[in-house]
């Protein structure tokens, strides 16, 4: 491919040299024929002394010697007028029969010589004259052989032929010798000049294209981003670019001659040291103003066998390693406090723990978790509750020595790092003193807020410390002090340890359950006052572990939370409560009573019980009346619009709402108003003092009120005793479930129980049908809930 390249290269080269040959003979055409005019009027002047007849053939002779000439010169100045490489060849055959009409009458003339005055004479006034004309016809058309042949051949051609006729033999001779000579000269002289043309136009090409190429070269480094400096191998500097002295600082001649070394440290070094490799690595600029600049150098030996020349690329990396830094930092780094996050935290931990073990020290961790942080949002809002945060990372600050070290992991947690810390008892002061700190009231723009802290400690010689580990530890520590009632500081110990194990083990438990089906659906009665006759009941939730037995649900349901199932346990108990009333439509004692179910407020705000009632009840064509859900007032005030849409859902599909433990929470006539609930509970608390306090009385009464004014029944919880009963029907309260009437139990066995064949007990009139005869009647049915307690 590079030969057939250089071929064509080298074509090009001929052409244009022959072109450029062509343009000569071209100028030198006009010389050559006032010449040929000068030799003609010479030959007419020698010869004058011929006879009349002859003197009028020289005079025909000359008359066309001149008619050819002057066409030779139309033909130049037609050329002139239409240059061009294409044109160049048609006015070369036109010359070329020019010179043959002009080699012809020369020739002609030879037969002329022998009949004019003094023939001797003009016979070598013709030999000289033709001689001149081949050489001259040589020297100006030796590029271009066919107008020497067409000016050769025939003149000398005749002229032989005449010398011959006339006995001549010896010029005969001497004439086709010449040439000969003439000829071979020709060759000779025509190929060394189409050589030495297109030697010299391939070097005016070259030395163009090398001009060329150092303006495009020249151009690129003057417009070069990149500061550019060429330097012999000493790393003196002898030429550098606009960049260059930019960023250097300093003008073009003030940065000549110097060291590189004095601008660029690191590669001043390697110069000096006599290395020069083809690199490239980070370097630090100091420009002549004082300033220090990142720089990424790229080093390159451009002539390694000769003098030598080094040229040095810089390119100003400063903002970009500004950047990487400052991105690092935000990586590792909390955006509002400005404390090491959890990425942070770990990276320096570790590297603490590594410095400890190699001396055997102890390592501490604190664990501190700001108490009540969400109140200061949910009031004063997110802006005051990051300044809040803001402050108290600088109280914490302030508390630590200068190894240790303070971070953020996210929300209102923060974490204390404290090598070789003091004793377990100084620890414990140290919490306690951290709480202190965080106690002090927070000013907040024009408010201001207070909170506390529940503090958990780890501490662990760093031979077998992981940083993970003890974060860990800790964390399980404060957990426990916030479980304690807050504001407290727990030491992390074997026995802490043992029982997270056993609440990770019952919670993974609970997961099988779950899955296995190891939850019983228990019931406990709902009965009217007034003759104990059974309306509903509620359904209860057991866990028959195989290894520990029953286990009841003020164990599990905290576990449901934590693990974020107990909206699967609620869709369970649904399903369940289901089953339970398909089989009761079966009996005649049951068909006209209700259950009850308790679902979780996070279960609610997930906005798909209704459809989880239409489904598992509905679809399987149980009566979604027989159905009372019942949520306390607490998961209600979670998100009360939520809240009101959902229930709002659960009613218009035939199913009944109750609020549980009415009294124990944001009770209010506005908020119970806006609340589509059927019916009120009341919680066991007040009715266990029903009859002992006054004011326990009064205000069940008025729950009993409330529920007529409202059109909601009243279910009274805990009944234990005939006389609490006596009293809540004294006080208007028709319905109840506690002891009294019925322990919780297994659903087949509250079958058993209270499913009594029809006519051997009077039945209790359907709840809607007995509140409205008592005028405190739902509409037509009762409906079951999930609570978020689903405590027994």
């Amino acid at each position: 491919m590079l030969a057939g390249r250089a071929d064509d290269e080298v074509a090009d080269h001929r052409h244009t040299a022959l072109t450029d040959i062509q343009r000569q003979i071209f100028r030198l055409v006009p010389t050559g024929a006032i010449g040929m005019l000068c030799a003609v009027a010479l030959v007419i002047a020698e010869t004058l002394s011929a006879d009349a007849v002859w003197r009028r053939w020289q005079l025909v002779w000359g008359a066309a010697v001149c008619v050819a000439v002057l066409d030779e010169l139309w033909v130049v100045q037609r050329w002139h007028r239409t240059p061009g490489a294409r044109t160049a060849d048609r006015w070369l055959v036109l010359l070329c029969r020019s010179n043959g009409i002009i080699a012809l009458l020369w020739g002609l003339y030879a037969f002329l010589v022998p009949h004019l005055g003094q023939p001797d004479r003009s016979e070598l006034l013709h030999l000289v004259l033709l001689c001149a004309c081949t050489a001259g016809a040589l020297t100006a058309f030796a590029g271009f052989k066919p107008l020497v042949f067409t000016f050769l051949v025939p003149m000398w051609g005749l002229e032989v032929l005449a010398l011959t006729v006339r006995g001549s033999y010896g010029l005969a001779a001497g004439s086709v010798v010449f040439a000969i000579v003439m000829v071979r000269y020709l060759f000779e002289a025509s190929s060394s000049l189409n050589e030495a043309m297109v030697l010299r136009h391939s070097a005016a090409a070259l030395t163009e294209q090398l001009r060329l190429s150092e303006m495009q070269a020249r151009s690129v480094i003057d417009t070069a981003m990149e500061a550019i400096l060429s330097t012999d191998l000493e790393g003196r500097v002898f030429d550098v670019n606009p960049a260059g002295s930019a960023l250097i600082g300093l003008e073009h001649d003030r940065v000549e001659s110097r060291f590189v070394g004095d601008f660029l440290p690191v590669t001043g070094s390697w110069l000096r040291a006599g290395e020069a490799p083809n690199a490239t690595f980070e370097d630090t600029l100091i420009s002549g103003r004082g300033q220090v600049r990142s720089v990424i150098v790229s080093i390159s030996l451009v002539d390694p066998s000769g003098a030598g020349l080094i040229t040095v690329m810089a390119r100003d990396i400063s903002e970009r390693k500004r950047l990487e830094d400052q991105l690092a930092h935000e990586a590792s780094h909390d955006g509002l406090t400005g404390l090491p996050n959890r990425i942070g935290f770990f990276r320096r931990a570790e590297a603490a723990v590594d410095a400890c073990r190699t001396i055997d020290e102890e390592v501490a961790v604190l664990f501190v978790d700001l108490d009540r942080f969400k109140q200061v949002n949910d009031s004063l809002g997110h802006a005051a509750g990051d300044e809040l945060l803001l402050q108290a990372s600088r109280r914490l600050q302030g508390e630590i020595r200068e190894d240790d070290l303070v971070a953020r992991l996210g929300g209102d947690e923060f974490v204390l790092l404290l090598p070789r810390p003091p004793s377990a008892e100084e620890l414990m002061v140290f919490g306690r003193r951290l709480i202190t700190t965080l106690e002090r009231p927070f000013r907040l723009g024009d408010d201001e807020a207070r909170i506390s802290a529940s503090v958990g400690i780890a501490s662990v010689r760093a031979r077998t410390a992981q940083a993970s580990a003890l974060v860990a530890r800790a964390d399980m520590a404060m957990y426990k002090a916030k479980q304690a009632g807050r504001r407290q500081v727990v030491l992390y110990d074997r026995d802490l340890q043992d029982s997270v194990d056993e609440h990770i083990r019952l919670e993974q438990a609970f997961r099988r359950a779950l899955e296995r089906r190891e939850l019983e659906p228990w019931l406990q009665p709902i009965v009217s006052l007034a003759d104990g006759s059974l309306v509903g009941a509620e359904v209860l939730t057991r866990w028959r572990d195989p290894n520990h037995g029953i286990i009841t649900p003020d164990v599990f349901i905290p576990l449901a939370h934590e693990a974020g199932l107990i909206a699967d346990l609620g869709r369970w108990v649904l399903d369940r409560a289901a089953d339970l009333l398909e089989d009761w439509a079966e009996e005649d004692a049951l068909r006209h009573c209700y259950l009850s179910v308790n679902i979780a407020g996070g279960h609610l705000l997930q906005g798909t019980v209704a459809a989880e009632i239409d489904r598992k009840l509905i679809q399987r064509g149980v009566d979604p009346s027989k159905l009372l859900v019942e949520l306390t007032e607490t998961d209600l005030a979670h998100d009360l619009d939520v809240a009101h849409d959902a229930l709002h859902a659960i009613r218009r599909l035939g199913a009944e709402v109750a609020i549980d433990d009415f009294g124990t929470g944001y009770s209010s006539l506005a908020y119970l108003q806006g609340l589509p609930a059927s019916a009120l509970k009341i919680d066991r608390s007040f009715v266990g003092r029903v009859t002992q306090d006054r004011r326990q009385r009064t205000l069940v009464g008025a729950v009993c009120e409330l529920g007529r004014a409202f059109a909601m029944r009243v279910i009274a919880e805990g009944i234990e005793e005939p006389e609490q009963a006596a009293a809540l029907v004294e006080l208007g309260c028709r319905y109840g479930q506690g002891y009294l009437y019925g322990r919780p139990m297994p659903a087949e066995q509250f079958l058993r129980a209270w499913a009594v064949p029809a006519g051997q007990v009077e039945q209790p009139e359907p709840g809607r049908a007995q509140a409205a005869a008592e005028s405190a009647s739902i509409s037509s049915s009762s409906e079951a809930t999930v609570n978020a307690t689903m405590l027994a």
